[in-house]
């Protein structure tokens, strides 16, 4: 049996996740840990019922998995949104410069 810091994954789910996220997380992954979960239960308590889960369940492989997955589907979002944001820059830049040209031209834009 492979010993897991929970220290360190208490810390890297607090650091990962807000309350919700957390909770949707538990929903999607570890569905009878989210139906333990009860109104009023702090982001700490939720936590801890999962820790206690995955030492009962051997299944911290299966939690750290998990949170890596969600961790590349967030980078993947923040990556593609700055790709837009890049392209949009760009593209306003283009449309100035193109602008800028045809006045120097003398032209009206169309």
């Amino acid at each position: 049996m492979v010993h897991h810091d929970t220290f360190v994954i208490r810390n890297l789910l607090i650091g990962v996740f807000s309350d919700e996220e957390f909770t949707s997380f538990c929903y999607d992954f570890f569905h009878s840990v989210y139906k333990s979960f009860s109104s009023g239960m702090s982001l700490n308590q939720k936590i801890q019922r999962l820790i206690d889960h995955c030492d009962r369940n051997e299944d911290f492989d299966k939690l750290l998995d998990n949170v890596q997955k969600c961790i590349l589907t967030s980078m993947n979002n923040i990556l593609l949104s700055l790709q837009h944001q890049k392209i949009r820059a760009l593209e306003n830049f283009c449309n100035s410069k193109h602008r800028c040209i045809i006045s120097i031209m003398g032209t009206k834009p169309t």
